[in-house]
């Protein structure tokens, strides 16, 4: 039996689209990967172990602090434009 760093029935947070921090509930564990449910009952997901963190301290700590960068405006311009 593979050694997993979680096991079922533990809490565990992720970090969903670089910026917020769910909590879930480890449900089933296999093959590298976590089966989870969301605390707040909304569903659930299936991610790999290294996207998983035993605290929410350290789930804050994997996000990005750098604000993005701003994007260009896309302007056309035609060829008879000075």
């Amino acid at each position: 039996m593979p050694n997993n760093k979680y096991n079922i029935g533990d809490t565990v947070y992720f970090v969903e689209s670089q910026r917020i921090i769910r909590e879930v509930r480890v449900i089933k564990c296999g093959g590298g990967f976590y089966t989870m449910k969301f605390v707040d009952g909304s569903g659930g997901i299936r991610l790999r172990e290294n996207r998983l963190f035993s605290t929410k301290e350290e789930a804050e700590k994997s996000i990005s602090k750098t604000p993005p960068t701003p994007q260009r405006e896309k302007r056309y311009r035609s060829p008879w434009d000075d």
